[in-house]
């Protein structure tokens, strides 16, 4: 296998991944992934096989930790990627070793763990960063699409235009916090495409009781659950579910990466 064959699986993983050049922050963090590829002599199988789930898995946690923590592809990038080509030398022989490359980066000064004031930064990052995609991405796995995703807003950016808060006798006070609000974090969640369609500029409830139609209760609130989205209220209730949401996302984002 030749590098550049290398580079291109490995921009096709990430692909798989959901990333793109829009919301791929750090291209170089593909670097030590492209060697593993190049080193093991991978084939496309990679990208579906179920021969590497595990692999893809582990690849795609590494990859996502090192986007969310900010700094760990700025200054000495060259230093760490070397360091990080030896480590995949010494332990990558049957499988990508990401507990090793994190080890080998912590020791570095480049510790993929977050402080409880990074984890703050991230559940107020906003619609547009960089950041959003991978973060929603490591905060719900589960999430596959062939498809690609759409970071959506839960409570749909049209709901939030000052002209149709006041038409709807809202106090200024109160839309100023709603149109601050809307691009947050707790505001977002990711979409395959064809959801992201369906949903357009529907209200969460209106657009979960479509979804879900009588009977399927117990579905329904599965979904809910598994996006923290709690029970969905109406355009009034807005202000609670955000903040709601927004420290359940800290307690995943301190359980999976914050301070040890």
């Amino acid at each position: 296998m030749k590098m550049q064959e290398a580079l291109m699986l490995t921009a096709r993983l990430a692909a798989v991944f959901g990333f793109n050049k829009d919301n791929l922050s750090a291209r170089n963090a593909l670097l030590p992934i492209a060697y593993y590829v190049y080193k093991q002599g991978l084939s496309n199988e990679l990208l579906t096989h179920s021969d590497y789930r595990n692999d893809r898995e582990t690849i795609k946690v590494w990859l996502i930790r090192t986007l969310i923590k900010r700094g760990i592809w700025g200054s000495g990038v060259d230093t760490l990627l070397t360091a990080l080509r030896q480590a995949i030398n010494e332990h990558g022989d049957s499988e990508f070793p990401g507990e090793a490359l994190m080890r080998d980066m912590a020791t570095r000064g480049k510790p993929v763990n977050l402080s409880e004031e990074e984890v703050d930064a991230l559940a107020d990052l906003r619609y547009g960063d960089p950041q959003v995609f991978p973060l929603l991405s490591f905060l719900f796995p589960f999430m596959e699409s062939i498809n690609g995703f759409h970071v959506d807003h839960i409570f749909p950016r049209a709901k939030f235009s000052r002209h149709e808060l006041r038409s709807a006798g809202y106090p200024d006070e109160t839309i100023k916090s709603y149109i601050g609000k809307a691009d947050g974090l707790a505001n977002l969640q990711l979409l395959n495409a064809p959801e992201n369609l369906e949903k357009q500029d529907k209200l969460p409830g209106d657009w979960l009781d479509a979804k879900f139609p009588p009977g399927s209760e117990v579905a329904r609130q599965e979904y809910a659950n598994n996006r923290l989205l709690g029970d969905v209220p109406g355009l009034d209730g807005f202000e609670e579910f955000y903040e709601a949401r927004r420290e359940a996302l800290k307690e995943r984002i301190r359980a999976l990466v914050g301070p040890q």
